[in-house]
Formats: C-alpha cells, sequence, structure tokens
C-alpha cells in the first residue's frame, strides 16, 4: 500500500538517515544486536564529521561489533546533512 508523503523540516545542520535492517540488527557471536542505540550514539559522538566519515565510522563499528559473526544482511547507508545557512 502506498503511504502519503510526508514534509520534514531540517534545521541546519541536521543528518536524515536512511540505514537498513542489516545495521540495527547486525549481532556479534553472543546473539546481541547492534541496535537503534548503537547507531544513534556514533551519529552524536561524530555528528560534525563528514557524511562521508560518518558512514565509514557506522560501517567499522557494525563490523567490529559482528566479530567472527556470519553477516547476515546487507548493509545500505545513505546520509545527508543541512548544510548551515
Amino acid at each position: 500500500a502506498l503511504k502519503q508523503a510526508a514534509t520534514i523540516d531540517f534545521a541546519p545542520g541536521d543528518i536524515l538517515g536512511l540505514i537498513t535492517d542489516g545495521v540495527f540488527e547486525c549481532e556479534d557471536t553472543e546473539g546481541r544486536q547492534f541496535g537503534e542505540a548503537g547507531v544513534e550514539r556514533l551519529v552524536s559522538e561524530h555528528q560534525m564529521r563528514p557524511m562521508s566519515e560518518l558512514r565509514d565510522v557506522l560501517v567499522e563499528a557494525v563490523k567490529a561489533h559482528q566479530g567472527d559473526a556470519p553477516q547476515a544482511d546487507d548493509i545500505t547507508i545513505v546520509l545527508v546533512r543541512r548544510l548551515p545557512d
């Protein structure tokens, strides 16, 4: 079913992240997921870096979290930041 279009207002510095569940649901060898908290923490800590660097930080952190566990899903990350006026 089609959803109705929505409008989002972005203030200068706001970041839009389109991130697949392969990031959030990435499990370590004990079955613990990376989760929303892991993504939120990294975005908060690295929000002033260029988006290409933030993307790399996220991918590296997910791979470190995964350790020797097999990758169960694809990982796609699109980040967009509104620049200051």
